[in-house]
């Protein structure tokens, strides 16, 4: 089964232990919307609701940004509901069933306990895509 409706259950908006952590990448086309949306510079968002992480991509670490959380949830998911959900980042508007969906990602979810997923074992062309344009040299706002 391929699941693609969000049921605004916000399960994956929770965090419930670190082990099963999603983290939600900022792409870059997020920065802008979610910018625009809440009326603030690149630079604001990424300061007031990201922190900064990094992978290594052969000799180079990238930095890339991730919603912060706040008493273990997203930071815009307010009594239950999203704040931003008409314009929520790529990750949340795809996920579980359309985002990376590989074995062991998702399955803390109760939507895909119940109603279980398909699984890929290489990422799409569009997935591939977004990471590449985390590498993106005019990704940082903060520069």
């Amino acid at each position: 089964m391929s699941l693609s409706a969000c049921s605004r259950c916000s399960s994956c908006c929770r965090v419930t232990s670190l082990d099963n952590r999603i983290d939600v990448i900022i792409f870059p086309d997020d920065l802008e919307r979610l910018s625009s949306y809440l009326q603030v510079k690149p630079k604001e968002f990424v300061q007031a609701y990201c922190r900064e992480e990094f992978f290594s991509n052969c000799d180079r670490l990238i930095l890339y940004y991730v919603l912060k959380t706040e008493s273990g949830h997203c930071i815009f998911l307010k009594n239950k509901d999203c704040i931003v959900h008409s314009c929520k980042p790529i990750q949340c508007e795809m996920a579980p069933g359309n985002f990376f969906n590989f074995p062991g990602l998702w399955e803390y979810m109760p939507c895909v306990k119940e109603n279980g997923i398909r699984y890929r074992e290489d990422p799409t062309k569009h997935e591939m895509e977004l990471v590449k344009s985390l590498l993106d040299d005019e990704y940082n706002p903060l520069l």
